[in-house]
């Protein structure tokens, strides 16, 4: 069987950090580093099979992305990159065009979310206040400092009817490492998986083969991140 060669975004350069390369690379698959950056896109993507959006930044306060400007203004906002928003879209559109399978994390799921209509809650603890699940309780500095120190966790709690469910005889958590969050939800994305405090932690798209998770698998252990491998792989 012909290994998958996956074009993965980047933030500065083509080094790929250890624990996106290690994650992906245990279940088969070939990753092509693409930059925000690349003069070339078509060329880089030449011969991929698939795409993965990964972490990152805020997103700039532009129209169409929050619902309120006003409160988006307001917010901690780090790591702006309107390079990397542009590159997003490319890279997005040309998955879709082909109907190459996408895995989105965290910023990427966002980014798929705001592309296909949808927007963004600027920050978590903002919006919600002290209902915010601890794990939520990051600003955009800290989210932007904090790469080194452990992740917190919170419960994942799946919508009756989807994949998530089928694992309820496991107690399911995940790791939090942001402080933005799925809003509106854009109209073909599904929610798969939530936290308690309501923030969306899983999507997939309801005709395309489109995964998106708020956390980061990459960073985790135990049965989940290799079971959302191998769910992805079935869109191959």
């Amino acid at each position: 069987m012909k290994t998958p060669l996956v074009a993965i975004l980047c933030n500065r350069s083509t080094e790929l950090g250890e624990s996106y390369r290690d994650y992906f690379q245990s279940a088969g698959f070939a990753l092509k580093p693409v930059i925000y950056s690349e003069p070339d896109l078509d060329r880089s993507l030449s011969g991929c099979d698939a795409l993965v959006l990964t972490g990152g930044g805020d997103f700039s306060v532009v129209p169409g992305i929050y619902e309120n400007p006003d409160e988006a203004s307001r917010a901690d906002l780090a790591g702006l990159n309107p390079l990397r928003e542009q590159m997003e879209q490319e890279l997005l559109a040309w998955a879709m065009s082909h109907k190459k399978p996408v895995f989105a994390i965290c910023r990427g799921m966002q980014a798929v979310n705001v592309i296909l209509g949808g927007s963004l809650i600027p920050d978590i603890c903002g919006r919600l206040s002290n209902m915010a699940d601890p794990a939520h309780r990051l600003t955009g500095a800290d989210v932007s400092s904090a790469l080194t120190r452990p992740d917190a966790y919170h419960d994942l709690l799946p919508e009756p009817g989807e994949w998530y469910a089928s694992l309820l005889d496991e107690s399911l958590s995940c790791n939090s490492h942001h402080h933005q969050a799925l809003d509106r939800v854009a109209d073909t994305l599904v929610i798969e998986a939530a936290a308690p405090d309501g923030v969306v932690e899983a999507v997939r798209h309801e005709l395309l083969p489109i995964l998106g998770v708020q956390f980061h698998p990459e960073r985790m252990a135990g049965q989940l991140p290799q079971l959302l491998l191998r769910r992805w792989r079935l869109y191959f």
